[in-house]
């Protein structure tokens, strides 16, 4: 009797493990989700502080060992957060983030090993202490201070990087699609924003991610290849087991 009921408490523990596992990636949709929309709520955009769209990798040079990705969204721009979202000693809060999908390597779980996958990378830097040159803050002004109007973001954002660092943090793994794409309005109505530097606010930004769960991604391998919904061996297990979360946000000029 007792080994018969440590038989079914070892398979109803392993069934419990291998749930948790399909809905770790969705949950980190989720909260990822929740973070884009307040960091976009908060949005700063002008002239002197474009809202850059889908130019990473012409604009933004990466760094790292890794190759920028080649499709899907990427989103910088200038936010304003509370003091105590930006960690110590900062001086204001004015800080610059940003969206965009890397194939990284995800740290291994508990009970997984850690294998490459697209991640979803958030970019941030806070405001910097007063006389800091490394923060938000001494970012713009070097921006402003290039040229009349500025052009060269590398200067508003430093660092962008397809490895894990102090910039850039991963929030959610085994990305199979990321748009999050601004739409200004004209006399046609809403139309996506052509990308670019954005100096005016949108009118609102859609957000896609579509993601697949852990057990999924495992079997994917690490090559790109095998994750490329439209020619990957593995599209049928793809399509089986993807979960796709969208929100779409007003911005206020």
């Amino acid at each position: 009797m007792l080994l018969f009921l440590f038989s079914v408490f070892d398979q109803s523990t392993k069934a419990w493990q291998a749930g948790e596992r399909k809905i770790d990636a969705f949950r980190e949709a989720r909260a990822a989700l929740f973070i884009i929309r307040r960091d976009l709520r908060s949005s700063l955009i002008s002239d002197d502080s474009p809202m850059v769209y889908n130019q990473l990798a012409a604009s933004i040079p990466f760094s790292g060992a890794l190759a920028p990705p080649t499709t899907g969204s990427n989103l910088f721009f200038l936010t304003r957060l509370p003091l105590n979202a930006q960690g110590s000693g900062n001086a204001s809060d004015l800080c610059s983030a940003g969206y965009y999908v890397s194939w990284m390597r995800s740290a291994a779980g508990s009970d997984e090993a850690a294998n490459f996958s697209y991640n979803l990378v958030r970019y941030f830097v806070p405001s910097g202490a007063p006389t800091a040159t490394n923060g938000t803050v001494a970012h713009l002004l070097g921006f402003m201070a290039a040229g009349s109007p500025p052009t060269d973001l590398t200067i508003l954002f430093p660092r962008v990087s397809s490895t894990v660092s102090p910039e850039n943090e991963v929030l959610a793994r085994n990305i199979i699609k990321f748009d999050l794409i601004p739409f200004t309005e004209n006399g046609s109505g809403l139309q996506p924003a052509n990308p670019g530097a954005l100096t005016e606010t949108p009118r609102l930004v859609e957000i896609t991610l579509t993601v697949v769960n852990n057990a999924t991604a495992a079997k994917l391998g690490d090559s790109q290849a095998g994750w490329n919904p439209s020619t990957s061996p593995l599209r049928r297990l793809i399509e089986e087991n993807t979960q796709t979360f969208r929100a779409r946000l007003a911005l206020t000029p």
